[in-house]
């Protein structure tokens, strides 16, 4: 079975492939080619279906895996902060990483992270895009606390109360009516504290 290294960047890649049935002259070959889907693609098809494959861990991991996941029998994701001792070193380029790589998979040495599937990712950065938005409206309309942080020190205030002071009544009105109807004892102190 063929162990394939990647070194991912956003502009290119470096690929080494590493054959331990190959004669010792042929076992590593690498080449370089430029971050899409398709020249990827078109570089990993000759060891399709006869190949694994193991990358670092990074922004683009989940694209990646997408991509090279069909061409392979098994697609890792490596954490380099816990790449062995014996391969640290001092020299440090594409191709040595690429080539580290490529031997620690084929001695089932290399430290993985989970790469949840696609579905999972487009969800988590659902979220993380609403956090964002729901964050900049709250700012908007100064719902947000203010802050006064010098050094380690960290002070949240009360609300900044920037914005349309319409709009900050009309939600203050919202709760209120929400927690009488549920019949909830309003206390304006929670609401205060942000507890509400």
């Amino acid at each position: 079975m063929l162990c394939i290294g990647m070194d991912i960047h956003k502009d290119t890649t470096t690929i080494h492939v590493f054959d331990p049935t190959a004669e010792p002259k042929s076992q590593h070959r690498s080449m370089r080619v430029p971050t899409t889907g398709k020249d990827l693609q078109t570089a990993l098809q000759p060891f399709a279906g006869r190949c694994r494959i193991a990358f670092e861990v990074g922004t683009q991991a989940q694209w990646v895996a997408s991509v090279v996941r069909p061409l392979a029998v098994e697609v890792l994701v490596a954490n380099a902060s816990r790449i062995p001792w014996l391969f640290r070193d001092r020299r440090k380029n594409d191709r040595i990483d690429a080539k580290k790589l490529a031997i620690l998979l084929s001695m089932d040495q290399l430290p993985t992270v989970h790469l949840p599937s696609a579905d999972v990712s487009a969800w988590r950065a659902l979220i993380q895009h609403r956090r964002g938005l729901v964050g900049r409206l709250a700012s908007y309309f100064g719902m947000t606390p203010t802050l006064d942080a010098s050094g380690r020190i960290e002070r949240h205030g009360h609300i900044s109360k920037r914005g349309p002071s319409v709009v900050r009544w009309v939600l203050i009105e919202t709760i209120m009516f929400a927690m009488l109807r549920d019949g909830t004892p309003f206390d304006e102190s929670r609401l205060r504290r942000g507890a509400i």
